[in-house]
């Protein structure tokens, strides 16, 4: 299982960054998609970019878990008939069906097993990754004074769509930017959930723990 990016278009592209390399190019860079000389100019960056450097640590792992996942998608025809069990019978509303999707958590980085010395100064952040057909959702959480906040980027679609988060909090929606990343105002601490709301369908990650 590979996370699908598109590819760095030309060289010049990377030369002309100010600041970090977008999430999606570093995707491709471990995932073996960048010709060599673009391999060699991200390399240069991140070998003095802590922060990149530690986003490519952390995609290295994910997409080497994803590689080694022997579980088996289930048949289309019982994803379809699960969405139709649970969508409302009142369709009058509507002009068209909408499916509803779940994702499913593939990585959380709150579970990795780590040496004493490493706990005691691990940051608060939180990184976690989930799967659902043709979609890979990032999300990552961090403590903003009393506060929680929430960013992340979308794989396997372009920008535009939106991200909606409902809770104790109330409703909160972010727009996807050109690179389908999203940042969604500060929060409490509390239980969630998050949607993708695509032209043609949702997508849901429900009871998201944040700060709990």
């Amino acid at each position: 299982m590979t996370l699908r990016c598109s590819n760095l278009a030309e060289s010049t592209a990377v030369r002309s960054i100010t600041g970090h390399i977008p999430f999606a190019w570093l995707v491709d860079l471990v995932d073996g998609r960048l010709g060599a000389e673009e391999q060699t100019l991200v390399r240069d960056h991140i070998s003095t970019c802590s922060p990149c450097a530690e986003n490519c640590a952390w995609l290295d792992h994910v997409i080497g878990l994803m590689r080694t996942d022997d579980s088996i998608d289930p048949p289309a025809h019982v994803i379809a008939r699960a969405v139709e069990l649970f969508h409302s019978q009142n369709t009058g509303e509507r002009p068209a069906l909408r499916q509803l999707l779940r994702a499913m958590l593939s990585f959380d980085s709150a579970r990795m097993s780590q040496a004493p010395a490493l706990r005691s100064c691990m940051s608060l952040e939180r990184q976690l990754l989930f799967t659902v057909e043709g979609f890979n959702i990032e999300l990552r959480t961090r403590p903003q004074g009393s506060m929680w906040s929430i960013f992340g980027q979308v794989f396997g679609t372009a920008g535009g769509e939106q991200i909606e988060l409902n809770g104790p909090a109330g409703s909160t929606q972010s727009n996807l930017n050109d690179l389908s990343e999203f940042r969604l105002p500060p929060i409490p601490a509390g239980s969630y959930n998050l949607t993708l709301r695509l032209d043609r369908f949702d997508v849901e990650i429900a009871g998201l723990e944040i700060g709990v």
